[in-house]
């Protein structure tokens, strides 16, 4: 398999765990009682998301050095990052409310 093949690959996954990171939740019936009534969708949604990070990471592996698909290939990274520093930003508001 060549690299550029397997960009490919990596990137159909990524896109594929992604939209399952939205999707599933939106879609879990709710069980439980309490707190764990929503949090197997957010669990659902973070671990899904997880597996989409590491697929990104290794994205910037494959990646090209130059091309149309070096920038193509930083996508999922930033997408994960700002993810990151969403959750961080929300985190750090309820704390100093």
């Amino acid at each position: 398999m060549t690299r550029k093949t397997t960009l490919w690959l990596f990137l159909g996954l990524w896109i594929l765990l992604y939209a399952l990171s939205v999707v599933v939740p939106m879609n879990m019936a709710p069980t439980g009682d309490g707190f764990t009534r929503g949090a197997d969708r957010v669990l659902t949604f973070l671990s899904l998301q997880f597996a989409a990070s590491l697929m990104a990471f290794l994205i910037l592996l494959v990646r090209p050095r130059r091309g149309p698909l070096s920038g193509l290939s930083l996508l999922p990274v930033a997408l994960c990052g700002a993810l990151v520093l969403g959750l961080a930003g929300v985190i750090a508001f309820a704390m100093l409310t």
